[in-house]
């Protein structure tokens, strides 16, 4: 039906699509608000490659054509200049095949802002996975200053390294923890340097307590049977070696670069105990003078 203020169409008696005076096409509405208005249902395009192309003629002198298809079993977003001639792909979601369940994104997405940037993905706001984070060499965590970094670097047989290094782009040094994967040894404040022990510190350690895990004792000083070096024979060994009888010298201790705490411990105890006993072996005999 035709009036003064648009085109009617009619099924048992319900207006079911209506073009007013202004050219707005309405489906499913008799008061269309825009130039096509599709109420009460769905939009179907159907066809072998269906698409729906929005031409943005104002943008530039050739314009911009925006396209969404549903290609091969995914749902498919580009967008491409007229003087281009391919289509740029921006988004893509795949429904099933090969690439099931996974959404490419092919520029750089921001969430959570609407100013410029520059990285693949930003996101201004908490993120919360419930599954695996994964990243490439490194996962960087960008302050103001410094920048904190953690990666896996192709080099130096490390499994992973964690550093700030104070907005410097060299993120393979310096790096003050870095874990190895040859028996996960782990390395703190060793810059680039090999980790080969269980725990390397490049630096003072400081703690409430130290517990050496260790069966050993220099008690056995104490056993009937232990053989005690006599004071004249100890002297000579100091005049001939420089230092006390199984005590690592200065010397092995430079070229080993490293002591051993543990089991210095131990041998420092069986020095405390040898001494003591002759300590009470002098008594005795001072004892004994004094009563003659």
């Amino acid at each position: 039906m035709y009036g003064h203020d648009g085109l009617s169409f009619w099924t048992a008696q319900s207006t079911v699509m209506r073009i007013d005076s202004s050219g707005n096409v309405g489906i499913g509405t008799t008061a269309p608000s825009t130039k096509l208005e599709v109420a009460g249902g769905d939009l179907t395009l159907s066809d072998s490659t269906p698409n729906l192309l929005i031409n943005d003629t104002a943008e530039s002198a050739n314009g911009r054509l925006w396209k969404i298809a549903s290609d091969g079993g995914y749902l498919r977003i580009q967008a491409t200049r007229d003087d281009q001639g391919t289509n740029g792909t921006f988004l893509e979601m795949f429904r099933s095949g090969a690439a099931a369940s996974r959404t490419a994104i092919a520029t750089r997405l921001g969430v959570g802002f609407t100013g410029a940037f520059s990285e693949a993905l930003e996101v201004v706001g908490n993120v919360d996975a419930s599954g695996t984070l994964k990243s490439g060499p490194y996962l960087r965590i960008d302050g103001t200053s410094p920048v904190g970094v953690i990666s896996t670097p192709t080099s130096g047989g490390y499994a992973l390294m964690i550093q700030s290094n104070g907005g410097r782009g060299d993120f393979d040094t310096g790096a003050p923890l870095r874990l190895n994967p040859a028996g996960d040894p782990v390395g703190i404040g060793t810059g680039t340097d090999s980790v080969t022990e269980m725990l390397v510190v490049n630096g003072n350690v400081k703690a409430s307590s130290f517990i050496s895990d260790t069966a050993t004792y220099a008690d056995y000083v104490f056993e009937a049977d232990y053989s005690l070096m006599p004071l004249d024979e100890l002297e000579a060994f100091i005049a001939r070696e420089g230092h006390l009888p199984k005590i690592a010298s200065e010397e092995e201790v430079r070229e080993r670069g490293s002591v051993n705490l543990s089991r210095l411990q131990i041998q420092l105890l069986e020095k405390i105990e040898e001494l003591t006993l002759h300590t009470i072996a002098l008594e005795k005999r001072i004892k004994v003078l004094e009563s003659e």
